[in-house]
């Protein structure tokens, strides 16, 4: 979960480099999405077809003319196992998390990018980790422990259509793909910290609400 906590760290900051209430005629955006992943190929199997999270914080420059550069600051988690053992109240866990940071181009057909349906194609560098957990109920309390051994940067990118409803509220349909690191002899699901590694492709089909302010 290393992504997730720098993520949390990083928004912050980045959301108050642009704090300063928007005027009419700026050409400047600040906004986030929210993601439902779904995956594809590698991913699909090491998951099995299990559907993922995402966040992301955006800022929206818009170039005139429909077109308009969109850098961002995403995190995308997927759940691959959560196992109860037998006889006691301890689960094991196995978690797929990428921090990704990068730009999306988009160009509304339109001309406007306040409203109208547009195309969007994105490049970023992807950091994948993969976190083995444990955690147990112990009465009110519980105990976790996590052990991330899975690591591979990559790059991304991403092909997409979307439509911005108005100012502040749009829909995207993205296909996103990049690489991870699995697991040479078994599913992620079905590995253990010590299983020898393999890069597989991390394709998924994003569905996102986005939102700017």
């Amino acid at each position: 979960m290393r992504p997730f906590r720098t993520l949390v760290l990083t928004l912050p900051l980045l959301a108050a480099s642009g704090a300063h209430p928007l005027q009419a005629g700026d050409k400047v955006a600040y906004g986030g999405a929210v993601s439902l992943n779904l995956p594809q190929g590698d991913l699909k199997t090491d998951t099995r077809d299990k559907v993922g999270g995402g966040l992301a914080f955006q800022v929206a420059f818009d170039l005139g003319g429909g077109h308009l550069l969109r850098p961002k600051a995403e995190v995308n988690l997927f759940r691959v196992k959560d196992v109860k053992r037998s006889g006691s109240d301890t689960h094991d866990t196995v978690d797929l998390t990428g921090l990704g940071l990068g730009v999306d181009y988009l160009y509304h057909f339109g001309g406007s990018v306040r409203q109208g349906a547009y195309a969007l194609g994105g490049l970023s560098l992807q950091r994948w980790e993969v976190d083995y957990g444990t955690y147990a109920h112990q009465g009110s309390s519980a105990s976790m422990s996590t052990e991330a051994t899975r690591r591979r940067t990559s790059l991304g990118a991403a092909l997409g259509l979307g439509y911005q409803v108005n100012h502040w509220f749009g829909v995207e349909v993205r296909y996103a793909l990049s690489r991870y690191e699995g697991s040479r002899d078994a599913t992620l699901g079905n590995s253990t910290p010590d299983s020898p590694g393999i890069a597989r492709d991390a394709d998924a089909v994003q569905l996102s609400a986005t939102f700017r302010w």
